[in-house]
């Protein structure tokens, strides 16, 4: 794995939150999850052009699985809900595992591990601001709640129960 490999890697899952996010945004009906889409798209596209500068010139696709999981909690919940608790608890917590992963595997202080730094530490931050905002999400709805469940099902059966891996 060279580091130009983890830098691709990161650059394809920030820009399937970022592309997801941003293209939800204008269509979402809650207006706090709105705001919160789209600052969550630029926190991301920031970290994306991060990485991008160390993956060099090959064009980068967003992550299929993130964006998939993303665009899937999207289409079933239009207050935008469904997509906020998603990178809560179903993608956020896996990127962090992930970028732990990659720091680890990078050895050493570089400006990439930095950037890897940076991309937790914006993790964590967006994913406690989210959290604040859908606080008291549908309790007792057992459709949405099965609907939310399936992500994570989704995921585990992908091979994605803890990270993104490097190369999925």
């Amino acid at each position: 794995m060279t580091p130009r490999d983890v830098a691709a890697h990161m650059q394809a899952s920030c820009a399937a939150i970022y592309e997801v996010f941003g293209e939800a945004a204008p269509t979402l009906s809650n207006d706090d999850f709105v705001v919160r889409a789209h600052e969550l798209s630029r926190a991301f596209g920031a970290r994306a052009l991060q990485f991008r500068a160390h993956s060099g010139d090959v064009a980068i696709e967003p992550l299929a699985i993130i964006e998939s999981v993303l665009r899937e909690a999207v289409v079933n919940d239009q207050t935008g809900a469904m997509a906020l608790f998603a990178l809560v608890s179903v993608v956020g917590p896996r990127l962090l595992v992930s970028t732990r992963d990659a720091r680890t595997a990078l050895e050493g202080g570089t400006e990439l591990g930095d950037a890897l730094d940076e991309l937790a530490n914006t993790l964590v931050k967006e994913i406690r601001r989210t959290a604040e905002v859908v606080r008291g999400l549908p309790e007792g709805d057992e459709q949405w709640l099965e609907v939310a469940k399936g992500l994570t099902i989704r995921l585990e059966a992908s091979g994605n129960a803890e990270s993104f891996g490097f190369f999925a």
